[in-house]
């Protein structure tokens, strides 16, 4: 039968072995880092690129929604567009609960035309 090959913990006690003796012997280790191995090569300079400059629209943005008084704050606004959105899903809903052409039909659907026009612009 042929020789046992090593196991890897017989490899590592000798590789540690190995660096001990070369410690204590005084010999330097040598370590191969990429920062030895390869040199920073001088980048060639690209040109950098203006920016364009851009107008802004000095024009006044559309609000969509038609606020009630006491909405002056973001937060109060944003508090009442989603109050207005769920209150749209419900009446929609609603019309696809009631079957079209029955008094509830038409009574939901006068109700949910009208919240809308009273609080949505165009």
């Amino acid at each position: 039968m042929g020789k046992a090959t090593k196991t890897t913990a017989e490899k590592l006690q000798e590789v540690i072995m190995a660096k001990t003796m070369n410690s204590i012997a005084g010999v330097p280790e040598t370590k191969s880092t990429k920062k030895e191995t390869k040199k920073a090569a001088p980048k060639a300079e690209t040109p950098k690129k203006e920016k364009k400059e851009t107008k802004k629209a000095s024009a006044p943005r559309e609000v969509k929604y038609i606020y009630p008084e006491g909405c002056n704050s973001s937060l109060e606004k944003k508090k009442f567009r989603a109050d207005f959105r769920a209150k749209v899903k419900r009446f929609e809903a609603d019309l696809s609960k009631a079957k079209e052409g029955t008094k509830e039909y038409k009574k939901i659907s006068k109700e949910y035309k009208e919240y809308k026009a009273q609080y949505l612009r165009g």
